[in-house]
């Protein structure tokens, strides 16, 4: 269960209006799981963010957010949120981190 107390109930935001914290960092196999299952089923769980000098940070769910756009889902479930959360603590755990892994190129993209 995640830390952190919840702000708000579920509500739908473009995907554009949210700024990852970290690329993906699941193995390629679990990648292209998620891949398939929000192609079959959506995008089930929200993301959780946070609001930090008028931006809102993702805090849980970067990796369905790197994926959504790309199968062409523009908006998402999210929920708002407040540090500490999970492994942010402060606003300076919401600077983005890591690069795109090199698999990332190879993933299989269903239609």
């Amino acid at each position: 269960m995640a830390m952190g107390v919840y702000y708000s109930d579920l509500d739908i935001l473009e995907t554009s209006a949210l700024s990852p914290t970290h690329y993906p960092v699941r193995t390629q196999r679990r990648m292209q799981e998620l891949i398939y299952d929000i192609r079959a089923n959506g995008v089930q769980d929200p993301l959780q963010y946070v609001i930090h000098e008028g931006q809102n940070y993702i805090v849980g769910g970067n990796h369905r957010y790197f994926v959504a756009p790309r199968l062409g889902i523009t908006e998402v479930p999210v929920q708002q949120v407040q540090l500490p959360f999970e492994g942010y603590n402060t606003p300076a755990d919401l600077q983005m981190s890591g690069h795109m892994p090199t698999y990332w190129r190879y993933l299989k993209w269903p239609k």
